[in-house]
């Protein structure tokens, strides 16, 4: 899915209510913001971050009132979609973490936390914020993909976790009998160790499937 930056605002004749003393920074900033898209537009991604993220320190010098909060919470979405552009997912989370303190219910900038945190090797943390974009936009077709690319990133991780711990439990050098006892009335088995070296396996008190151990017994 190809993020797309904020539209363009025409700052000509803008009807607003910023104060004469921030209102050369405001137009500074819109100004910042319309060249950075369009080097956005020309695939110049990290120009056009920069371009954002200057009108963001303009946008700071202005008086808080809901033109700017407008502004920077476009910023931010721009920042986070150029910053993915430049495959620099750790720059663009907190811009999408910030755009969503502006506004908790922007589906965009969900999305775009939800692009950063697959790319950042983090599948479920990805899948949860993917999830509430989904409630917000639930025909978004890139936010239904991109949602179904980390559901399946996060069972693979969880398979390979599973896969590494039953590794430790075959390489183990006590015996498995030592460390398997069952659960009365569940499904799964779970493993411990004993005397001195129950505080240090790595396995104590993890559960895994019964399945999973049945050719370890």
């Amino acid at each position: 899915p190809e993020p797309q930056p904020h539209a363009e605002a025409d700052i000509s004749g803008r009807d607003s209510d910023v104060s004469s003393e921030s209102g050369a920074a405001y137009v500074a900033a819109e100004r910042h913001k319309v060249e950075g898209t369009e080097a956005f537009k020309n695939g110049e991604f990290s120009r056009a971050a920069e371009h954002y993220e200057a009108a963001l320190s303009l946008a700071a010098q202005c008086t808080d009132n809901a033109d700017v909060k407008a502004l920077v919470l476009a910023l931010r979405l721009n920042c986070a979609a150029a910053r993915l552009k430049t495959a620099d997912p750790a720059d663009a989370l907190p811009h999408c973490e910030a755009a969503l303190v502006l506004d908790p219910c922007s589906s965009k900038a969900l999305y775009r936390k939800g692009q950063a945190l697959v790319e950042l090797g983090e599948p479920a943390l990805a899948r949860a914020a993917l999830m509430e974009a989904y409630k917000l936009a639930p025909r978004d077709k890139q936010v239904i993909a991109l949602l179904r690319k980390a559901d399946t990133a996060a069972k693979e991780a969880k398979a390979e976790k599973r896969r590494h711990l039953l590794r430790a439990v075959v390489s183990d050098p006590l015996p498995v009998s030592r460390l398997m006892y069952l659960h009365s009335r569940t499904r799964s088995f779970a493993l411990t160790t004993t005397d001195h070296h129950r505080e240090s396996h790595p396995l104590a008190k993890v559960r895994i499937p019964r399945v999973a151990l049945r050719n370890l017994r």
